[in-house]
């Protein structure tokens, strides 16, 4: 949550802001799933994309899907990914050996032996003349992965939309980078949170 203050005589109180902003960066979430069926040889390549709702943020951006290169471990992998999305496309072109669509990049679905993680570029949040701003993360958002891995579909729509709501598996957290800032005339302030 983001709160203008200001300091006057009696110490801080609260004040209206011209302008305050949420932002997020790099935010890697992982899901255990129930049930499961994964390829035993999987070999990185690139399942397709997809415009869907982000798990957690409750907004909706183009998703890239993505099989065989495994999260834990990988320091290459996670490099990339806190290097952003360019670095991260040419990390997954070499993998895979498809040219990944760097507009579509906005999301990335990982599948991995025993986990499904979330990547999330970037976001912001922008209101105008508010005193709090409030961006919920990860908060009773649930999703269920029923998709058989090794038997896919024969299009990649048909395997995202066995990702679905549960009330059983949920996203938590890995790393996130994000901030808060607000303004008053031409003078910004505020903090950067990072989790790693």
């Amino acid at each position: 949550m983001g709160e203008m203050q200001k300091k006057n005589w009696i110490g801080w109180s609260g004040t209206e802001a011209d302008e305050i902003a949420i932002g997020w960066k790099n935010v890697i979430m992982a899901l255990k799933p129930g049930k499961y069926a994964y390829p035993a040889n999987a070999t990185p390549q690139l399942l397709g994309y997809e415009y869907g709702r982000v798990p957690g943020f409750n907004i909706s951006t183009w998703i890239t899907y993505i099989m065989g290169i495994e999260y834990k471990d990988n320091t290459e992998l996670q490099n990339a990914l806190e290097s952003g999305s360019t670095a991260l496309r040419r990390y997954l072109t070499n993998m895979t050996g498809y040219s990944i669509d760097l507009d579509k990049m906005e999301s990335v679905v990982f599948f991995t032996k025993d986990k499904v993680y979330f990547y999330n570029t970037k976001g912001e949040l922008r209101e105008d003349n508010v005193e709090k701003l409030r961006k919920v993360f990860n908060s009773d958002i649930a999703f269920k992965v029923t998709i058989d891995l090794a038997d896919l579909p024969s299009n990649v729509k048909e395997a995202v939309q066995s990702v679905g709501q549960s009330s059983s598996d949920r996203f938590t957290i890995q790393k996130a980078y994000t901030y808060v800032g607000g303004r008053l005339g031409s003078t910004w302030g505020g903090a950067v949170i990072v989790k790693k």
